[in-house]
């Protein structure tokens, strides 16, 4: 119940906001066209599955103005509105205001600090739970550049250690244990490749390099459906389904999920509302967590904008948003 009306109370508070913008910004002469056709898109993103082309982007259409540079140019273009409408003088406050938020989300120190909040959080997540699982899932969707000219073979990406390190667990327990687990890899289409198989679905270039990392190649099943953490959670169940007769397939759906840290909280909380038993074991971290041998040392460079310190602080704010939309749909289990 206190879940239900949680959600509830959000919806509110989203409509409220959104309520407040369309007043702002919007001439009132199309209140009513453009209006319902807002309530209609905000409906069919609260009963269709995110997973869906289409509705992942006008989801990412709308969220743009929750976001440091799209709030920033929306700012900066209010201002200049009645300049260019009324040629009046240029109203300074929302410029301001828009550069203030663009500046802050710029700085280095200031990202740092916020991802290193998300990884804290990770670290002791990890803590928590421990071990190791009969079935390995990887959520492998952007891991690597399909090995197209120029590009003399496959690339990994930022986030490709997820895959280093999955082929790394796979032959921690095959030593410990003498048997490996099944792995799983749940990786999707390319979005903006066209052509062939091979070049377009990315779990194929996934799977060619664990097995020259020591994976054996009956030990992978692909999961071809996976972008979206919600749909890999439903695939990788609908998967597990069919290899049920595999003795490493229990009825506890017991599994480790490798993922980006930022992304391994909601993850884990998506397969654990399903059912699964889950052991996260992140990867792709940004941050140094304080107390250890080690410890981030200020520089200068830390203090002056750059286009990588938006880029996380926006990661930042899209997976805080992307986690409010999954709970409010009731995709992530009530505790972690």
């Amino acid at each position: 119940m206190f879940q239900v009306l949680t959600r509830v109370l959000l919806w509110l508070v989203i409509g409220g906001v959104a309520w407040y913008i369309f007043l702002r910004f919007i001439p009132s002469k199309i209140y009513t066209w453009l209006g319902g056709l807002v309530m209609i898109l905000l409906v069919i993103i609260g009963f269709i599955e995110p997973g869906d082309g289409p509705i992942g982007t006008l989801i990412t259409v709308i969220s743009i103005p929750l976001k440091p540079l799209g709030i920033s140019l929306i700012l900066v273009g209010a201002g200049l509105r009645d300049y260019y409408q009324k040629g009046r003088p240029v109203y300074t406050t929302p410029i301001l205001v828009g550069f203030f938020i663009l500046f802050v989300s710029s700085i280095p120190i200031v990202s740092y600090f916020l991802m290193q909040q998300v990884e804290q959080e990770v670290v002791q997540l990890t803590k928590e739970a421990t071990g190791s699982a009969p079935v390995l899932v990887m959520l492998g969707q952007g891991t690597t550049e399909a090995g197209i000219p120029p590009r003399p073979e496959v690339q990994l990406t930022d986030t490709g250690d997820r895959i280093l390190y999955t082929a790394r667990l796979y032959r921690q327990q095959r030593d410990q244990s003498g048997v490996g687990p099944l792995v799983i890899v749940s990786a999707g289409r390319r979005p903006d490749l066209e052509g062939a198989a091979e070049n377009v679905q990315e779990g194929n270039d996934i799977q060619k390099i664990l097995i020259d990392q020591g994976v054996t190649s009956s030990d992978i099943i692909l999961e071809p459906k996976g972008g979206d953490i919600r749909v890999s959670v439903l695939e990788v169940k609908n998967k597990l389904e069919e290899r049920k007769a595999d003795p490493r397939i229990k009825e506890s759906r017991e599994i480790m999920l490798v993922t980006s840290a930022i992304h391994i909280r909601r993850a884990t909380m998506t397969f654990r509302q399903e059912g699964f038993k889950v052991i996260p074991k992140p990867t792709d971290f940004i941050t140094i967590q304080p107390g250890g041998n080690s410890s981030k040392r200020i520089q200068l460079t830390d203090l002056l904008p750059s286009a990588l310190a938006l880029d996380q602080t926006t990661r930042f704010i899209e997976e805080y948003l992307v986690s409010i939309f999954y709970f409010l749909r009731g995709w992530l289990s009530p505790a972690i």
